[in-house]
């Protein structure tokens, strides 16, 4: 009757444990410009439905001058499942027995560009983007049409009334803003702001064209019989995550817990640890930075590049123990990733071959889908011969490592 949301603190309020809430901090429909249509009466935008694993630490915590105060920590759905695998038992059983958990499986999340009659809430007519992260904004215009971009680089054009694509353009750049429209000398234009980035984006997906071109932030203007959008440079391939440096002596695994805390804390809310981040991947730095991280943790080394300092925030044990977490995270990755490695196969044996160089004992290969296999890319190890079982009704991983 009201419009207004209906609140449900007892599954919502995660101040009394782990809860999975509804709708994320993405936003359902409230975040990217829409579009009404006035000739039709359909109101269209994207709508994304996601939750959030939302989760605080133990104990009452003292206020925090310039700090963000709600000590509260955030992981999207559809990484719950493994996320928790790195928690305390406890932690996860508590997450795996709320009832939005099983919703979190079912649908851990969708992203669609929707017409909707605003006088009756239902969906006149919907279609999928390429991923929750997918969600850009929307211009109607009075001759009929729904123009709308995506985060994999492309310019779509639809029917207004049916949703019917009629025409699509790979311009190589995420496109995220709404378009606009305008004329001069009797020439209608099409603009719109093209460049992944943003607060909500520290990282970037696999079907999105930063991923895989150089994020170029630029104004893009179409017409009819303009010429074709030059694309950006392709990226260079991912790299295995290098060697991190030995733990400082006497860090424990106590250490490692309290770092991972403070980090998620602290500093996951910009270091979403991904490739192709929009922020540095932590579990990638390089030696120097290692050496100095403390300098740029608490004395404000790259304050210029847009890295605070946080000696105001944390003592120096405790930017040691997130030092130490991330290079446990460093290792962890580094085994996790596929490398490419040159190998000698003298002869074969059967059906197998004969390595005569290149591997050194532990070490496991991958045997099946080689042509989907990415230097980088994590891989689901299983015995070799046998067959990976998809979970939750997805694709078995296409690369799969042997022992």
């Amino acid at each position: 009757k009201t419009g207004r949301p209906i609140l449900d603190p007892e599954v919502a309020d995660y101040t009394t444990g782990p809860k999975i809430v509804f709708p994320a901090t993405t936003g359902a429909r409230n975040w990217h410009p829409a579009s009404y249509d006035p000739a039709t009466g359909l109101y269209i935008g994207a709508v994304l439905d996601m939750g959030n694993m939302i989760f605080m630490t133990e104990g009452q915590k003292p206020y925090k001058a310039r700090g963000l105060n709600n000590d509260a920590a955030l992981i999207f759905t559809p990484d719950v499942k493994e996320a928790l695998a790195g928690f305390p038992p406890a932690f996860g059983d508590a997450v795996r027995k709320t009832p939005a958990y099983a919703e979190a499986l079912k649908n851990p999340a969708s992203a669609q560009i929707r017409a909707i009659d605003p006088l009756t809430g239902k969906t006149v007519w919907a279609a999928d983007t390429a991923g929750w992260q997918d969600r850009g904004g929307v211009l109607t215009t009075a001759s009929g049409l729904t123009i709308h971009g995506g985060v994999t680089g492309k310019l779509f054009v639809r029917e207004t009334k049916t949703g019917k694509l009629l025409k699509e353009i790979d311009t190589g750049t995420a496109i995220m803003a709404a378009p606009m429209t305008y004329e001069v000398g009797g020439v209608q234009y099409i603009a719109v702001m093209a460049g992944w980035g943003g607060g909500g984006y520290p990282f970037v997906p696999r079907y999105s064209a930063a991923y895989n071109r150089y994020n170029t932030n630029r104004l893009l203007v179409f017409k009819i019989g303009g010429g074709a959008v030059p694309k950006p440079d392709i990226r260079p391939a991912l790299e295995v995550a290098p060697p991190p440096p030995a733990q400082a002596p006497g860090v424990t695994a106590a250490t490692i817990a309290r770092g991972q805390g403070l980090f998620f804390g602290n500093c996951a809310i910009c270091h979403a640890n991904q490739p192709r981040s929009i922020t540095p991947d932590l579990r990638r730095m390089q030696p120097a930075t290692h050496e100095a991280f403390r300098e740029i943790v608490m004395e404000g080394l790259l304050v210029p590049n847009g890295m605070p300092r946080w000696d105001d925030l944390l003592k120096p044990n405790e930017a040691d123990a997130i030092h130490a977490y991330l290079i446990d995270l460093q290792g962890q990755t580094r085994k996790d990733e596929l490398e490419k490695r040159e190998i000698t196969a003298d002869s074969p044996v059967g059906q197998n071959w004969l390595v005569t160089s290149g591997l050194k004992p532990g070490d496991r290969v991958v045997v099946e889908g080689l042509n989907n296999a990415r230097e980088g890319a994590k891989a689901k190890v299983v015995p070799a011969g046998s067959k990976p079982q998809p979970e939750n009704g997805a694709k078995a991983s296409p690369a799969t490592a042997g022992n």
